[in-house]
């Protein structure tokens, strides 16, 4: 069950509220993607003031355990790295490797080394792994990639930002899905079992709001599931991201993502026995056997073809369409008449008692050929049912 669109926001402003969150203003260090030169030149001006490093927004950095910056590569003290919530990072002293492990990702890197092993393939870094006064400094890449995570850094005020792996979790059929939102894969989970990975998905979801995402699972036919995600961000949170994930025998088959700006959409996920899956200005159905049946341009059905209007799908049949405009304006397509039109404008409705940028319209229920709607006025309040015959009835 989705979470209805205010409730999520307000769920979305208390984690945010704790949460730090850091302008990404600048390169990072050699080693982070920066070119050499452009660090060195910074070293020593810089090199006096102390960096901080965040976790997933949690401070780690203490007056023990520094980041420095050496030749141009920002190193990451071992006694940092073992602050990472589940996180293992340990020296072997015999043969002076660092070895890190952290959900299902491990690596290791030798002392005085620049290639070093991640999942079982072998890695080259910028920096080395080194020993400065009695303490562990390893490459920020290494101890990135060892935990499958992605880094952030913040010229400006020395900050870097690691995010490792974060999940948005929903229950299927015989297990869980899993989807990495720092990187999009999408993983299903079986009791007892390690998790698979199913494939990468386009739901890469923006660092530092993730854990606001929430994952829905809805059946379709007997071997297919769909997987709605729903991803607010930005400040303050009037972005939202909506994905669907079409699955079918454990593969992504087809993927979605619906972009919305200060709007809150009622998409629907399934007609019938049918998915439903939309980027906002296109939307097909999807049978149980991953074959698309339908597929409308709501631009085109609005009259609108060539703008930049987006959409949400609030209901559909084989006789109509209901979609709504980010405007705010109920759409009706009636494929029995083969018009397209604004249900304000079919129910003559006086502009004044609309609310701005919600025409107050909503889908009740289907009988036969009449559709039922509700009607609130902007101006006392007053609601009121209306219908609308399919083709004229």
């Amino acid at each position: 069950m989705k979470l209805n669109s205010f409730v999520k926001r307000a769920t979305a402003t208390m984690i945010i509220a704790g949460a730090i969150t850091t302008c990404i203003a600048a390169a990072p260090p050699t080693g982070l993607a920066s070119a050499k030169a452009e660090a060195e030149a910074n070293i020593a001006p810089q090199q006096t003031k102390p960096i901080f490093v965040y976790f997933n927004s949690m401070q780690l950095t203490t007056s023990d355990t520094t980041a420095i910056i050496k030749d141009g590569n920002l190193l990451l003290p071992l006694g940092l790295l073992g602050g990472i919530p589940g996180a293992s990072f340990s020296f072997d002293t015999a043969s002076q490797t660092i070895y890190a492990s952290y959900d299902t990702h491990k690596g290791s890197l030798r002392i005085g080394e620049q290639s070093g092993t991640v999942d079982g393939h072998s890695m080259t870094f910028a920096g080395k792994a080194v020993l400065l006064n009695k303490r562990i400094y390893v490459p920020a890449r290494f101890a990135v990639a060892a935990i499958g995570g992605t880094i952030l850094w913040d010229a400006k005020y020395r900050i870097a930002s690691i995010f490792g792996s974060q999940y948005v979790t929903a229950n299927g059929k015989g297990g869980q899905y899993r989807l990495d939102g720092t990187t999009g894969a999408l993983y299903f989970k079986m009791k007892g079992q390690q998790q698979k990975l199913i494939g990468k998905s386009i739901a890469k979801l923006n660092l530092g709001y993730i854990p606001m995402a929430t994952m829905s699972v809805i059946s379709i036919g007997k071997d297919s599931e769909l997987i709605t995600i729903s991803h607010i961000h930005g400040e303050p949170l009037i972005n939202d991201e909506e994905y669907t994930l079409f699955v079918r025998n454990g593969v992504i088959v087809h993927q979605m993502q619906a972009h919305y700006w200060q709007f809150s959409p009622r998409n629907i996920v399934t007609a019938g026995d049918l998915a439903v899956m939309t980027d906002g200005r296109n939307v097909q159905l999807v049978n149980g056997d991953a074959q698309i049946v339908r597929r409308y341009s709501l631009p085109e059905l609005a009259g609108l073809a060539g703008g930049a209007a987006t959409f949400d799908i609030e209901s559909v049949h084989s006789d109509f369409l209901l979609f709504r405009s980010t405007e705010g304006w109920l759409y009706i397509a009636d494929f029995k008449s083969g018009k397209t039109t604004t249900l304000y404008q079919t129910f003559k409705l006086d502009p004044k008692q609309l609310a701005p940028f919600y025409d107050g319209i909503t889908f009740k229920e289907q009988d036969g050929n009449k559709l039922y709607f509700e009607v609130a006025s902007n101006m006392d309040g007053h609601h009121e049912i209306l219908s609308y015959g399919i083709g004229g009835a």
